[in-house]
């Protein structure tokens, strides 16, 4: 916790970017849905959204992995053969007295409605498992027998118990390391086998799929990203295809006439049962009532594809996904185009000889009283800064040079944060500059008025080859 607060700036705008991204996806997803969702499978449209829960369980991009440059090693100091002279120019800015408070504030009030968001679902889940775990078992052989032979239809070999109970208001499995059919009250006796057949067989369906496992996730992220709209949307759009899904998975295991039969049951189901509670280790056979037409013609008009349109869905849903992970991290690079804060002066720093080794440009600090300052002043920072840049391998052989503005947060207690590119040339360039201001050692915090503040610092890093 303490860990978190102490880098609210770098934390807040990690937070930021990865919402941004996200979002994008989403967004990306719903085109896509429109454009092809209807001519492809059901598991289709369910699988964009699994490749979304990946992307938010991985929030790194593959550019980063394959980038080559990470499998060369670095000059090292003294082997300047490829690098003439680098120009050092630091920029220095008060960050408002009240900005920190505002962080602070932003990602406590971010935490505090994830916990008390998860502690509800928790408590209601926990106290529903509660209801139910001293309900005994059904051991009618009827109902037995007609679930194994369910489950031996679907290659299941999980064990599954079935129970009746008040609780639920149509059939649902509950739990996912301990699997439980519950049944609402007076099932067994309106219904026929080949109707509850078509029930355990959806049901044992979702057992197959690990979708409560993927419900499960489903919250977490929700609980996460919960004053994202967007997130709430996306994910009660995946719980219906989920649930499209899970009727593909049965039909595909069903011969053509038994579709209608198949949504006949559901539709009487309908009319005696109505939706139960939405808990994360639930998962239901009437999950959506309001989809309910797009789901019956789904499966009135159901037909199951050849080898070739099946191999062509899946090689356009990996390909999807790859570039999900891919063209995201727009938000981490919006700060390159970021407008460098105007400059009002100029110092000229000289080495031993005399010969001006780098210009200082500063900003007015306006409340400042006091610049953030590293330890030994200016001439020791262009020192410290030109020892310990490695020109890397792969920038000097394409030839890159140019000027990288890397900003960077100095707190109260000296703490560099925050390194981002404001002004960037080539990512080679870009991310040695980062890697070299993240490098430097406590500096002395800024004042205003002999009070410790936080700072903001533009380091400009000009890399030039001979």
């Amino acid at each position: 916790m303490q860990t978190l607060f102490s880098g609210s700036l770098e934390s807040l705008s990690w937070l930021i970017n990865y919402t941004m991204d996200i979002s994008i996806l989403i967004c990306l997803i719903f085109v896509i849905k429109f454009i092809a969702g209807k001519r492809l499978p059901a598991w289709w449209s369910y699988g964009l959204w699994l490749m979304l829960l990946s992307r938010m369980i991985i929030p790194w991009r593959f550019e980063n992995w394959l980038n080559i440059s990470h499998a060369v090693p670095a000059i090292l100091p003294g082997n300047e053969a490829i690098m003439s002279w680098i120009t050092i120019t630091p920029a220095y800015s008060i960050r408002q007295v009240w900005s920190l408070p505002i962080d602070k504030t932003l990602l406590f009030l971010w935490l505090a409605g994830a916990i008390v968001l998860g502690c509800y679902i928790l408590a209601k889940n926990i106290r529903f498992w509660a209801m139910i775990k001293g309900k005994a078992v059904v051991t009618d052989k009827r109902t037995i027998d007609l679930l194994e032979e369910c489950k031996g239809r679907l290659n299941i070999r999980r064990s599954a118990d079935v129970i009746i109970t008040e609780k639920v208001k149509s059939p649902a499995l509950f739990g996912y390391f301990r699997p439980r059919l519950l049944l609402p009250e007076g099932i067994l006796e309106h219904f026929s086998n080949e109707e509850l057949a078509y029930v355990f067989m959806h049901e044992m369906g979702h057992l197959k799929r690990h979708d409560i496992a993927v419900s499960c996730l489903v919250t977490l992220f929700q609980v996460i990203h919960w004053f994202n709209p967007l997130v709430w949307f996306a994910f009660y759009q995946m719980r219906i295809d989920q649930e499209a899904a899970c009727d593909a998975s049965v039909l595909s295991r069903l011969r053509h006439h038994q579709s209608v039969e198949y949504a006949n049951a559901i539709v009487g189901f309908l009319e005696r049962y109505c939706q139960n509670r939405q808990l994360p280790s639930m998962a239901g056979i009437l999950e959506n009532k309001t989809q309910m037409k797009r789901r019956l013609t789904m499966i009135v008009n159901y037909k199951k594809y050849s080898k070739g349109m099946t191999t062509m869905a899946v090689a356009m849903l990996l390909a999807t996904g790859l570039i999900f992970f891919t063209i995201t991290g727009f938000a981490q690079d919006v700060k390159k185009t970021t407008e460098v804060p105007k400059l009002s002066g100029e110092e000229e720093v000289a080495d031993l000889d005399g010969n001006v080794v780098a210009v200082i440009e500063t900003v007015h600090p306006g409340e400042v009283t006091k610049p953030p300052e590293f330890p030994g002043g200016k001439e020791a920072l262009i020192k410290w800064l030109g020892s310990n840049l490695q020109y890397p391998v792969l920038a000097a052989q394409q030839g890159l040079e140019g000027l990288v503005k890397v900003e960077f947060t100095v707190d109260t207690t000296g703490k560099i944060s925050n390194a981002t590119v404001v002004q960037g040339v080539h990512e080679l360039l870009d991310k040695e500059a980062v890697r070299l201001v993240k490098s430097m050692p406590d500096w002395k915090p800024g004042e205003s008025n002999g009070v410790k503040v936080v700072s903001d610092y533009i380091v400009p890093i000009r890399f030039v080859l001979q």
